[in-house]
């Protein structure tokens, strides 16, 4: 079965959501130093999977070096405060990379304005969807906070029924206090749920003796980076890459994060998967289901 997220190929659209010049650094120790060759960064949502894509690429010979799937609230685009120069650098929540870059554009007094657009693109900030989760999550507090009044009401009442008497009387519910509702959402953010995670799954010793199947290779060759050879080596060398590390922990994250409803309805999965071994697990178990019933059919 294939899905419609791609994690090898390197596509590009004549037109790009956002694009300045700017050249990569790399690590020398605890410093990061320069590579003097001129560079083009670019934002593009694919039309293959829809999903926003960060390029960098050569502009002297026009090669694209790295394509990274970016999902909302992801990753950071910031200036590194510790260098006076325009030094800025990629962060990502998903995993522990860093890529740093400097810029290159003639003018510095807008450095400030495209690492502005940069982060709303990538955060879809016209979107309500962040907003709606706070409103939600203030929601459910509210409620637990009227349940579990009620819950000691209803206590109280059935204590004085079996006492001297009744009364249809009640007190009115109270909520918590700000500081007993920030408390509460501590705690529910701080409940840890197994889960797995793709990279722990998606690893070539796992992958190998897949591999060994024709078809699998076969359905899996168009998806390689182009001109590499069609062979399980280059399978192998694509997992090992660093580019589908970090595709596969963008994707946990993403899963991880709320996106996994939206994404199985896309993919035509059972959405009714249980959850309760975490959303990677669900995702993973639904993509199952939908290859058994299939074989079922035929």
């Amino acid at each position: 079965m294939s899905l419609p997220i791609n994690l090898f190929n390197t596509q590009q659209t004549s037109r790009h959501l956002l694009e300045f010049r700017a050249g990569k650094m790399f690590r020398e120790g605890n410093m990061v130093k320069p590579d003097t060759r001129k560079g083009l960064i670019y934002l593009n949502q694919s039309p293959e999977d829809s999903l926003m894509h960060f390029y960098w690429k050569d502009r002297s010979t026009n090669k694209v070096e790295d394509d990274l799937i970016i999902f909302p609230y992801e990753a950071e685009f910031s200036k590194v405060k510790q260098s006076k120069d325009r030094v800025y650098i990629l962060k990502f929540q998903s995993s522990s990379q860093k890529l740093f870059f400097w810029m290159q554009e003639p003018k510095a007094d807008k450095d400030e304005e495209l690492c502005k657009k940069f982060n709303d693109i990538i955060n879809n900030v016209h979107s309500d969807d962040k907003s709606d989760v706070m409103d939600y999550n203030q929601e459910l507090l509210n409620a637990l906070s009227e349940s579990y009044q009620q819950s000691k009401d209803e206590t109280s009442e059935t204590k004085n029924n079996n006492g001297a008497g009744s009364s249809d009387t009640k007190k009115p519910a109270t909520q918590f206090s700000k500081d007993q509702l920030k408390e509460i959402s501590e705690i529910l953010a701080n409940i840890q749920v197994p889960d797995a995670n793709l990279q722990d799954i998606l690893t070539p010793e796992v992958v190998s003796p897949l591999l060994q199947d024709r078809e699998v290779c076969n359905a899996l060759f168009p998806h390689l980076p182009d001109n590499a050879p069609l062979d399980s080596q280059s399978i192998e060398e694509v997992l090992r890459s660093p580019q589908f590390i970090h595709s596969i922990n963008s994707l946990t994250y993403a899963l991880r994060s709320g996106a996994l409803g939206p994404l199985m309805a896309e993919l035509g999965l059972d959405s009714s998967i249980s959850t309760s071994d975490g959303a990677v697990v669900a995702f993973l178990r639904a993509i199952q289901k939908k290859q058994d019933d299939t074989m079922d059919e035929s």
